[in-house]
């Protein structure tokens, strides 16, 4: 088959939105991860988007949103299409991003909701299950639920303690120490 009978057949079919798609997706990325241009793989990132409808650009631009550009409305409505639309083996991913979200935003439910759906479906990474204990637990810290977040964040440092976690998140398991002696604190002093 010669080139141009190969172009018309994918054009005829919509292949070639998907090709295109692709390319968007690799210069957002290489934006985002590379060259740490967030605003430019914001706009490649959209074209992928726009070209594909949904899928793992819209992932890339939620977590760009959340992480970098500071956008959590944008990134939780970005999150919340990928976990509707998509709802692959990336959904307790996108998850855990929108509930860092609405953290960020001061909507501790929203994010104790979502941490708690993660942690419950038991399908994220068990070396990453600590820090969701951690991250629901300064949530209930948020709303005055002493006994909650006391809960979660001894079941945190057993997982910390018993070697199920990554070794390379020090700052994040010092938080969770710290936290931990706070939470103590406040049981004990006001008891």
């Amino acid at each position: 088959m010669n080139k141009k009978v190969l172009i018309t057949f994918l054009m005829l079919f919509g292949i070639n939105n998907i090709v295109w798609a692709g390319e968007y997706l690799d210069k957002g990325c290489d934006y985002l991860q590379i060259k740490h241009q967030y605003v430019e793989a914001d706009k490649y990132l959209t074209l992928a988007i726009e070209k594909e409808g949904s899928g793992i650009a819209l992932l890339y631009r939620a977590s760009n949103y959340e992480l970098n550009l500071k956008r959590y409305e944008a990134a939780i409505d970005d999150y919340t299409n990928y976990i509707e639309k998509v709802g692959d083996v990336n959904t307790s991913i996108a998850m855990v991003g929108r509930g860092n979200c609405y953290y960020q935003l001061g909507d501790y439910n929203k994010s104790i909701a979502d941490y708690s759906s993660v942690i419950d479906s038991e399908k994220y990474d068990p070396n990453y299950m600590w820090f969701l204990y951690f991250k629901r637990a300064e949530a209930y810290d948020k709303i005055g639920n002493t006994d909650k977040a006391w809960e979660n964040c001894n079941k945190a440092v057993s997982l910390v303690e018993t070697g199920k976690s990554y070794q390379n998140l020090y700052d994040e398991k010092s938080r969770l120490f710290s936290l931990r002696s706070m939470l103590f604190s406040q049981r004990y002093t006001n008891k």
